[in-house]
């Protein structure tokens, strides 16, 4: 590997590189920005996931970062990759968050008809023992009290 020529160039150079195809131009890159990715990661939280889960996510943020930076529309690197992570990171959060409630929201009620334009059976009516459904035991708890 020839990290210690990519040490002594400007990221900007580097990037070049690897955009033209030297993969270990990309990989001193990952690694050089890794540490940078792991703490902008580590102010994020997203639903479901580990920690690793975000950073792999900000490192695909650096990877779009290196595969679509265009010297002559940025000047600087750095500020662009922490731009494409947070980007990346954020979206990523995002998305899990519009997921959390996927089980409430895909849900369906025990009250729909089993026929459509039929309402005289509902899906409650074919549950086997209805006596542990949250209906039931309200109407339970309701009819003790008021005896």
């Amino acid at each position: 590997m020839h990290t210690n020529r990519y040490q002594s160039m400007p990221d900007e150079e580097v990037v070049a590189l690897a955009r033209h195809g030297q993969s270990d131009a990309t990989d001193y890159l990952i690694r050089r920005y890794r540490r940078f990715v792991e703490t902008k990661a580590s102010r994020f939280f997203m639903f479901g996931s580990e920690r690793e889960d975000v950073v792999q996510e900000g490192m695909v943020g650096l990877f779009k970062a290196i595969s679509s930076f265009k010297d002559e529309d940025q000047h600087r690197f750095r500020p662009f990759a922490e731009l494409c992570v947070t980007r990346q990171i954020v979206s990523a959060v995002n998305a899990a968050q519009n997921h959390k409630h996927a089980v409430l929201t895909n849900a369906t009620s025990l009250n729909t008809p089993v026929r459509p334009g039929v309402q005289d059976v509902v899906l409650e009516d074919t549950v086997a023992d209805t006596r542990d459904l949250p209906s039931k035991l309200v109407e339970d708890k309701d009819l003790r009290e008021r005896m």
